[in-house]
C-alpha cells in the first residue's frame, strides 16, 4: 500500500497550506508526482477547502492526476502537533495521505484500500503513536487488502 520512503512522522507545520506542501515534497520525491502536483493540491484546497478532512484527525489531499501524478499511490506524514484545515466537524489534523491516482478507476481503488487500512480497529491511535517511517509502513502494510 505504502513505501517507507513515502512516510515521515513527528513533522511540524503551523497550517493546512504547509501541511499540503510537505505532503506534496514527500510524494515528489517518493516518485509518486510531478512537482506541479502540489501546487495543483494547493489549487484544490483553495478552491474547494478542507473536503478532503474524511474523518476526525485525518486529511487526504490529492489533484488532478493531470495535474502532474506519475504513480498511483500515498505518502504519509504524521504531525507531531496537530493544526487546522478548517474542518467544522473532523479538526484537528494529524494524518495527512497524500493521494495520486493516474485515472478516475485508480482513483476509487485508492480510496478503498485506505478506507480498509484505517478501518482496522486503533489503525489511527497506532499511526498517530508511531515513533519512525518504518513502524507506519508496517502497520499499514500489514493490512490484507
Amino acid at each position: 500500500m505504502i513505501t517507507e520512503d513515502a512516510i515521515n512522522v513527528g513533522i511540524n507545520v503551523d497550517n493546512a497550506e504547509e501541511a499540503i506542501k510537505a505532503i506534496g515534497a514527500l510524494m515528489v520525491n517518493s516518485g509518486l508526482v510531478e512537482e506541479a502536483y502540489t501546487q495543483g493540491m494547493l489549487n484544490v484546497f483553495r478552491e474547494f477547502g478542507p473536503y478532503w478532512v474524511l474523518t476526525e484527525g485525518l486529511a487526504m489531499p490529492h489533484a488532478r492526476p493531470e495535474d502532474g501524478a506519475l504513480k498511483s499511490g500515498f505518502a504519509l506524514i504524521v504531525l507531531d502537533t496537530p493544526i487546522s484545515f478548517g474542518h467544522e466537524e473532523h479538526d484537528p489534523v494529524s494524518l495527512i495521505f497524500g493521494m495520486s491516482a493516474v485515472d478516475k478507476d485508480t482513483h476509487v481503488e485508492n480510496i478503498r484500500n485506505l478506507t480498509g487500512a484505517l478501518s482496522t480497529p486503533n489503525m489511527m491511535d497506532l499511526l498517530r503513536e508511531a515513533q519512525t517511517a518504518e513502524q507506519a509502513c508496517q502497520l499499514l502494510n500489514s493490512i490484507k487488502e
